[in-house]
């Protein structure tokens, strides 16, 4: 039974290039195009790699973005959820990663107004889903 007073809410909106940005990462994973989702990289200065770790793991590290391709070697990516993009900030879950625990949750940011991943953090499926859930209503990714 509803709360007395309690209004129905609608489904989240994203901004029409974050949808772009998310539907093109999504196809570069399920096409294990790891040279397109090299390109959706930042460059920091001096700094072209990848950020990457294991959720709880620490801080992680910054590796050769070419890891990207053992990452998805053997693999089957799909994307499964993303939450909506608020002040240039988003997520999205994907499994099917050849990594320890089969799912990351990349951090998408934007570098001047455009869409980048900023990291990887892998781990397993519940945990990382846990952590998604924490940021904002997660959506269903639908290709």
């Amino acid at each position: 039974m509803p709360t007395a007073g309690a209004q129905p809410t609608g489904t989240p909106r994203v901004s029409r290039g974050y949808a772009v940005f998310v539907h093109h990462l999504c196809r570069s994973l399920a096409a294990a195009d790891a040279a397109a989702i090299r390109s959706l990289l930042p460059y920091y200065q001096y700094n072209s790699g990848v950020r990457f770790g294991t959720f709880g793991g620490g801080e992680g590290e910054t590796g050769d973005p070419a890891i990207i391709s053992s990452w998805l070697a053997g693999g089957r990516v799909r994307c499964r959820s993303y939450t909506r993009d608020i002040a240039g900030h988003g997520t999205l879950l994907a499994g099917g990663w050849n990594v320890s625990g089969g799912w990351a949750l990349l951090d998408l940011d934007t570098f001047g107004g455009v869409w980048k991943v900023n990291d990887f953090t892998f781990g397993r499926f519940h945990v990382l889903f846990h952590a998604m859930r924490t940021f904002h209503s997660v959506l269903r990714y639908h290709d």
